[in-house]
């Protein structure tokens, strides 16, 4: 191979590239000998796929980061000017040094981590850890906030045996497609809690299905009086 070796006998840095023949060529490599004798191959630039290795001399993609101890992490670090360039700053993808190792992205800074897509920002963790979700959430003003401005997109939805879903109105359905505030396709139950109905001019609502069917009003006054009002065969506005 050519190379060019700087340094002293035991301690040196070697940069060169492989002398190829006409069955396979070789990589470029940054090999350095540290005082104890071992050689690293640092820095490996794959003769196919134009892939770069570092600590590694097979690196799998365009750029492959390995670290042969078991017990260290491995971490790429991005900083600038105002982050700083410590180990306690700026933004780090890491991969943790446990035994089933966790994958970290880590913001070392007091600012918000986003994610973006299609040039608009849509997923929020603030500094102080609140997450907000949408197009406009710059300032999650809750653990988690959720703004939509869609029509014909919920806001929220759950997905089984029965459907849980908020629109972008705030109209909630279970089991249902109902646009009504509250809608649920089946029994409502309270254990040891009340049901409470409050408003001075409304009540509770019941549907007749007996003949025609009828909505009755159902309501109590303050002096304990039960009136039922016959409502017709259409469902009130609100």
């Amino acid at each position: 191979f050519n190379s060019l070796r700087l340094g002293a006998r035991s301690t040196y840095m070697e940069v060169g590239a492989k002398v190829f023949n006409s069955a396979a060529a070789l990589p470029l490599y940054l090999t350095m000998q540290l005082a104890g004798g071992s050689i690293i191959n640092s820095i490996v630039i794959a003769n196919t796929g134009k892939k770069v290795g570092l600590n590694t001399t097979t690196p799998n993609y365009n750029f492959h980061v390995h670290e042969n101890l078991t017990t260290t992490s491995v971490s790429i670090q991005l900083t600038n000017g105002s982050s700083g360039s410590t180990s306690s700053d700026g933004f780090q993808v890491q991969m943790g040094a446990e035994s089933s190792p966790t994958a970290n992205l880590i913001n070392r800074e007091n600012t918000a981590m986003d994610i973006w897509t299609n040039t608009a920002r849509r997923f929020r963790i603030s500094s102080t850890g609140l997450v907000g979700i949408g197009t406009n959430t710059v300032n999650p003003a809750a653990m988690l906030e959720v703004i939509n401005t869609s029509t014909s997109t919920p806001t929220f939805k759950a997905t089984g045996a029965n459907d849980f879903t908020v629109s972008y109105n705030g109209n909630v359905s279970i089991a249902s497609t109902s646009a009504e505030k509250l809608t649920v396709a089946g029994r409502i139950r309270s254990t040891n809690s009340d049901i409470v109905v409050e408003d001075n001019t409304r009540g509770l609502i019941l549907k007749d299905t007996q003949g025609t069917p009828h909505y009755w009003r159902i309501a109590i006054s303050t002096l304990g009086i039960l009136t039922t009002t016959d409502l017709g065969t259409s469902l009130p506005a609100e």
